[in-house]
């Protein structure tokens, strides 16, 4: 538990700086734009890493409810009961702690061994729920992901594939802008090779116009110009589909070539 609580703490303080770049302070009544996170009053209005004792409760109220899901489910039935349970446990723990909680579940989560995909897909639906907007809780998911030990395009597939769930409540600008925020924040912290891979599965991956938000969010965010167009790029997909459908047509080609080749039924000159 003691490691667990270092390891969340130093989640919390390498987000501090990023939480509070996308926290709004302006009205607490007023509108909060996206891109700014906007928490209920009975929550903390930013990132602030959690207490030793504020972190122990929000492990234990996670591996609680992650114990609490019905052991006879099995396969999807399962994962879909995890996954809403760390939603539950995530809106929980925003509304009392802030949004310093979502590294603490992550974390949490991730060393229970909840497959990363069910981690991510829940805390973001549980921080947007709370009242986390969308490019803030993209972001702060994202980075608490790789911190944990999360594999960088992996995270970020899992980040993409949540937000292109029906009812997400994340649209293609804020997914952008979270990753951006995030990818110039490792960029920032000296993870260049994370950072990079970030930016490469925008470009492979998200949605169309999820590029273009997040190259603002990149510079905006103090990440270079070259961070920025890795992930406003070309998909490299786009050239293997070319040469696919190339093959398929040589092959159609080829299979029209043999038919010609074969000789019509009933002609004479073929009877050598």
């Amino acid at each position: 538990m003691q490691k667990i609580t270092r390891s969340a703490f130093k989640l919390g303080i390498c987000s501090l700086a990023l939480m509070g770049a996308l926290t709004w302070t302006g009205s607490a009544t007023g509108p909060v734009p996206d891109g700014f996170l906007g928490l209920s009053s009975v929550a903390f209005a930013d990132g602030t890493p959690l207490t030793d004792a504020q972190q122990a409760a929000v492990q234990a109220s996670v591996q609680a409810a992650i114990n609490g899901v019905d052991p006879t489910l099995t396969g999807d039935a399962r994962t879909a009961a995890i996954q809403a349970a760390i939603a539950s446990a995530t809106q929980a723990a925003i509304a009392t702690y802030g949004a310093g909680a979502i590294a603490v579940v992550v974390s949490t989560a991730t060393n229970a061994g909840v497959s990363s995909t069910t981690v991510i897909a829940g805390t973001l639906s549980g921080a947007v729920s709370a009242g986390v907007t969308a490019s803030a809780a993209v972001s702060s998911v994202e980075t608490a992901a790789i911190s944990s030990g999360v594999d960088a395009a992996t995270a970020t597939s899992a980040v993409i594939a949540a937000a292109g769930t029906a009812g997400s409540g994340i649209s293609t600008a804020a997914l952008g802008t979270g990753l951006g925020a995030a990818a110039a924040a490792l960029q920032a912290g000296g993870n260049n090779t994370a950072a990079t891979a970030v930016a490469t599965t925008v470009t492979n991956e998200a949605p169309s116009g999820t590029g273009t938000s997040f190259s603002a969010s990149v510079v905006s965010n103090g990440g270079s110009q070259q961070l920025a167009q890795a992930g406003n790029g070309t998909p490299s997909g786009t050239g293997e589909n070319g040469n696919g459908n190339g093959n398929g047509n040589n092959n159609n080609n080829n299979n029209n070539n043999n038919n010609n080749n074969q000789c019509p039924s009933g002609n004479p000159s073929c009877n050598t």
